[in-house]
């Protein structure tokens, strides 16, 4: 099936409902598929580009982009909608003819055939060089209609990655097991096994990929989201826990997490027959 627009546009002006959600003004550039849409657009944004935070199901297609007047930007648009939703949104400004070259490799996977779509997928998430383009493929194959085969071996291939505090892809080995995380199916072997492998790593000696698994089994265990693991299904190692009562005790930005934290433990622990 094809795709929708694939569009070059500068942003005019920005209309927020929120810090993190509203619309931009775009004027089209560019028009590198489909050229029956308007030249000037109203197109929603649902991120203030910050790359920070834990997400519950995918990470936002505003990812790492600032929405701002004047920025130029590549975006990919859904089929057949009439809001101009995108499905993934480029910074342009940070590589012209590349981020073309990216788009146009985006493309290629939003409109594969269905039995090729999830072996392109993988093959673009594993191998392709540029952030964005793995970026897309690990939020297509996470998806609600994501594959358990996809997210297995992305734990499989990400877990080294992420166990190693001298590899460069640590940080993004760890946002790709978040993701691999199946929010819409909370208790199910592969979620323990990621969960069990951020229990570890809260124990960490650098304190960012520390935080990073605080964060994230935080709002796993205490988020809004309703669907909630069983903690006492999550292998948790002593030095863990202990990591956590460190944390718990001294003034570091994640004390409170940790506090919260332990308190589920303990409260999960004594419930459990």
């Amino acid at each position: 099936m094809d795709g929708g627009p694939i569009l070059r546009g500068a942003i005019t002006d920005i209309h927020k409902e929120s810090e993190h959600h509203g619309t931009v003004t775009l004027q089209v550039l560019e028009k590198l598929r489909d050229s029956n849409v308007a030249d000037k657009l109203e197109v929603p944004f649902d991120s203030n580009g910050e790359k920070t935070g834990a997400f519950f199901h995918r990470p936002p297609v505003w990812y790492g982009v600032v929405p701002k007047p004047g920025k130029q930007i590549l975006l990919l648009l859904k089929k057949g909608t009439k809001d101009f939703r995108p499905t993934c949104v480029v910074d342009a400004d940070q590589g012209g003819a590349e981020a073309v070259d990216v788009v146009k490799r985006l493309a290629r996977l939003e409109s594969a055939p269905e039995q090729e779509r999830t072996a392109l997928l993988e093959g673009a998430f594993f191998n392709d060089p540029s952030q964005t383009v793995r970026s897309y493929a690990l939020r297509q194959l996470t998806g609600s209609s994501g594959k358990p085969e996809a997210r297995k071996r992305i734990f499989e291939v990400e877990v080294p990655h992420a166990m190693n505090p001298s590899d460069p892809r640590r940080e993004e080995a760890l946002d790709a097991l978040e993701w691999a995380y199946n929010g819409f199916e909370a208790d199910n072997t592969l979620n323990y096994r990621i969960l069990s492998v951020f229990a570890e790593l809260t124990a960490d000696k650098n304190s960012s990929t520390k935080g990073h698994a605080m964060g994230f089994l935080h709002s796993v265990f205490l988020g809004a989201g309703k669907r909630k693991p069983d903690i006492t299904k999550v292998n948790i190692p002593q030095k863990a826990k202990l990591a956590l009562q460190m944390e718990a005790q001294s003034p570091s930005t994640h004390s409170e997490q940790a506090r919260d934290l332990l308190n589920v433990i303990g409260r999960k622990q004594y419930e459990a027959p």
